[in-house]
């Protein structure tokens, strides 16, 4: 499988980014209260780095294991749809307990275009799964891992200039 080395370099990206939400959970432990907006924000962050990790992962170990690469790529897919279905709906949910603070410092447009730009992202992996686009599987998967590791990398920029510790 080609993609080895890219699938390898995204799960180094998101052990980073993962790695920076213990830093800041090791900080905020020490400056004392941490305020619901930065939980949330730093759960949603940890989820979406560590479940990039396994995802970017697990094509690797499925091709290890013998699974032929359209199968791979369509398995791969409709994980991540699962991933991302459950984090739009349990991070939707906990964002609508503490929206005003979570709001705080946000821009609306952006918000707006993150969630736009999941469903999306959501709709691609699940057509994929089901092996309705024409273009490479294994293209949509990595865009899908794309979004992720950017959203990882705002929420992370996002913290650290909103920091409250």
């Amino acid at each position: 499988m080609e993609q080895t080395e890219s699938l390898l370099a995204i799960a180094q990206i998101a052990l980073g980014l993962a790695g920076f939400g213990g830093v800041f959970i090791a900080l905020g432990q020490s400056a004392g209260v941490r305020h619901p907006a930065d939980s949330y924000r730093l759960v949603l962050l940890l989820s979406t780095a560590l479940s990039t990790l396994v995802l970017s992962l697990l094509p690797v170990a499925l091709h290890f294991i013998g699974l032929p690469e359209p199968a791979l790529w369509r398995l791969a897919s409709a994980l991540l749809a699962g991933l991302l279905a459950t984090l739009i709906a349990v991070f939707g949910h906990l964002r609508r307990r503490n929206l005003e603070e979570i709001r705080s410092g946000e821009a609306a447009a952006v918000a707006a275009l993150i969630w736009v730009v999941a469903g999306l992202v959501l709709a691609a992996e699940a057509l994929n799964a089901a092996g309705s686009i024409g273009a490479s599987p294994a293209g949509v998967f990595f865009a899908g891992l794309v979004f992720l590791v950017a959203f990882g990398s705002y929420l992370f920029a996002r913290m650290l200039f909103l920091w409250r510790g």
